[in-house]
């Protein structure tokens, strides 16, 4: 995965959004967001991609997790992500994406 391919501009003029695309976009949202649940919903999310990875194999969760609390969205931390998500792979991708799903329906405002 190349990290020109995070996101992809569709025809409707939405975007398609690799896994690594969305723990970029949860960490800045973080570092954005006061104290809040929200926030603390969010770094659940970071929590579980990270976790993923973890058990996936990679080894610089720690790093990671730093430089998204700091709010870094570099190349650098970028690359990071994709490694991450690879390490997890899509079946522990996708079972982190399905909470995440599950967690917005459950928002009183339907998600």
């Amino acid at each position: 995965m190349t990290n020109d391919q995070t996101f992809t501009l569709r025809p409707d003029g939405g975007y398609d959004i690799q896994p690594a695309g969305v723990l970029l976009l949860l960490a800045r949202e973080i570092s954005t967001t006061p104290p809040t649940a929200l926030r603390s919903k969010l770094e659940g999310h970071v929590r579980a991609f990270l976790k993923a990875a973890r058990a996936g194999g990679f080894k610089q969760t720690d790093v990671l997790e730093m430089l998204l609390a700091r709010g870094d969205t570099s190349k650098r931390v970028l690359t990071m992500c994709h490694e991450a998500c690879d390490a997890a792979g899509n079946h522990r991708i996708k079972v982190v994406m399905d909470i995440k799903v599950v967690m917005d329906s459950m928002r009183p405002d339907g998600g």
